[in-house]
């Protein structure tokens, strides 16, 4: 979720996104929707994704508080200087998520079905990247990092 939120600031778009990828995560594990994993899952991106929208100027709060932050306190605010007062706090926030969770929602095995060797038979059949992959790949770098590095760009 934490990555994702640089190509989609809005948290309820990658709560929907996120929440179909983990129910066919959850399918293809042979798991119950009802199980713990699948609902710490669900729990842990909808926790980050309204956390992760504070760290980056896109969500609605975010947004407000930036502009009133500059309007009257006089203080240029660049995506790069609040990406990095956010950040520390988005990795114990993940920490302390992750344990939250494991402790609410204890998995109920060790293992899951299949395990590594699984994901890596599921990661072999994708193949390599197509061009096409390549480029929208390199499309999406190009368009996020100019925003990224804005303070770099356009220094006060």
């Amino acid at each position: 979720d934490f990555l994702m939120t640089f190509m989609i600031p809005a948290g309820p778009p990658r709560v929907i996104l996120l929440g179909t990828i983990v129910l066919g995560v959850v399918a293809s594990f042979g798991l119950d929707t009802k199980s713990n994993i699948a609902k710490g899952m669900i729990l842990a991106i909808t926790f980050s994704a309204t956390l992760f929208d504070k760290t980056i100027i896109g969500s609605t709060p975010s947004i407000l508080a930036r502009s009133l932050i500059v309007e009257f306190g006089h203080v240029p605010v660049y995506w790069s200087k609040w990406f990095i007062a956010y950040f520390p706090l988005d990795v114990i926030n993940i920490l302390a998520a992750w344990w939250l969770i494991l402790r609410l929602y204890p998995p109920e095995k060790e293992q899951l079905p299949g395990g590594r060797a699984f994901l890596r038979k599921q990661w072999e059949e994708l193949g390599p990247w197509t061009g096409q992959e390549k480029r929208a790949a390199f499309l999406t770098v190009l368009a996020v990092d100019p925003i990224r590095t804005i303070a770099m760009n356009h220094p006060p």
